[in-house]
């Protein structure tokens, strides 16, 4: 390629334009000056005539070089294809060991917990359990009773006087500790007094946790179990365990929905012992907006109370 690259453009025309001409016609080239002339061991075509001479080899050569690099990259490509679909395949394997892998973690974490858990009490005698259950059984069965037979007759949790301790109840009603200590002088009359949202404040008792236990105390009243399973099933009110489903079922009822903030703190039974003062004060709601919400209570109050009647 370098070698014909010696021919210049004036060469090249000079030569295409004795294609299939004679001597004679060459030498009058010669002649006019057309064709240049050199000397004797520098003559002016020598060098064009051995490049020329030689462009079938050269031809041939870059031929076939063509051809072989044609192949290599034919063979490369092909090659290159083998690699995408290996790396696909890679990488579908490597998807697939990466769940393996999540899955396998989540078993070692959970087996780990498990592990831990074990751990802690291999050490007991399977009779551990044992005298607890059995406590809990006896304790369980005399709240039961004295729910059902006389739920006014709870003592507080340090008087001596023989009554099983209103504690109980508040255990059995999940409540924490802390608050069944704290309340720990309670006993049945103060906890169905008609002021025991009031008290319940002056003990510091959160308001979530006054709704829960003056709705216990509601319900107690009313020979209910502290589970409320069975009135729950019927009564739509004390079903609606969050602020969403209490504002479905005042829209069912045409009645107004709660403000937003309101609302999203609520439940059933926390809306049924809601009162004016936890309106204004509590949440700061304004007159005509707490009168609206006092409207709806009212409206529940009274669903709730006809399956009370039902049950």
């Amino acid at each position: 390629r370098d070698v014909i690259g010696k021919l210049t453009d004036d060469r090249i025309a000079a030569l295409r334009d004795v294609i299939g001409k004679s001597k004679e016609n060459i030498k009058q080239k010669f002649h006019l000056g057309e064709l240049s002339l050199g000397f004797p061991g520098k003559l002016e075509w020598e060098e064009a005539n051995e490049i020329l001479t030689g462009i079938p080899e050269s031809y041939k050569t870059v031929t076939e070089h063509i051809t072989s690099v044609q192949g290599q990259i034919t063979k490369n490509n092909t090659r290159i294809r083998d690699i995408d679909a290996e790396i696909q395949a890679l990488q579908q394997e490597k998807t697939q060991l990466l769940e393996a892998v999540s899955d396998l973690s989540d078993s070692v974490e959970k087996d780990t917990a498990l592990s831990v858990s074990i751990s802690a009490v291999r050490h007991f005698a399977p009779s551990v359990a044992k005298p607890v259950l059995e406590v809990e059984s006896e304790l369980a069965s005399a709240v039961a009773t004295q729910l059902k037979n006389d739920p006014e007759d709870f003592g507080s949790l340090y008087s001596d006087d023989g009554r099983l301790p209103l504690a109980l109840v508040l255990n059995s009603a999940k409540m924490s500790p802390e608050v069944i200590k704290e309340l720990a002088d309670l006993d049945s009359f103060d906890f169905f007094s008609p002021g025991l949202d009031s008290t319940l404040k002056f003990y510091g008792i959160d308001f979530a946790t006054r709704k829960d236990l003056c709705y216990l105390s509601h319900m107690m009243q009313r020979n209910q179990h502290p589970s409320y399973d069975d009135h729950k099933v019927k009564c739509v009110v004390c079903s609606s365990d969050n602020g969403e489903a209490i504002s479905y079922l005042l829209e069912e009822h045409d009645l107004d929905a709660l403000p937003t903030d309101f609302a999203a703190q609520m439940n059933g039974p926390h809306l049924l012992g809601t009162d004016i003062q936890d309106l204004v004060n509590e949440f700061q709601l304004d007159t005509r907006t707490a009168k609206s919400v006092m409207k709806s209570i009212r409206y529940l109050r009274k669903l709730h109370q006809n399956a009370l009647k039902d049950n």
